[in-house]
């Protein structure tokens, strides 16, 4: 999944460091992802709409 300049991801829950931040991308193949961040600081990439 790409980003084009100037587009915006924005985070939900910054600033609660015990949940996970959700970011939904739709990629090129019309599918949704997200990217996730855990409480200690990893990012993953899962297929889906939320990081649950």
């Amino acid at each position: 999944t790409s980003l084009s300049d100037g587009e915006l991801l924005t985070f939900n829950n910054i600033g609660n460091p015990s949940k996970s931040a959700d970011v939904a991308l739709v990629d090129t193949y019309g599918k949704n992802r997200v990217i996730c961040i855990n409480a200690a600081g990893s990012i993953s990439l899962k297929v889906g709409t939320t990081c649950n």
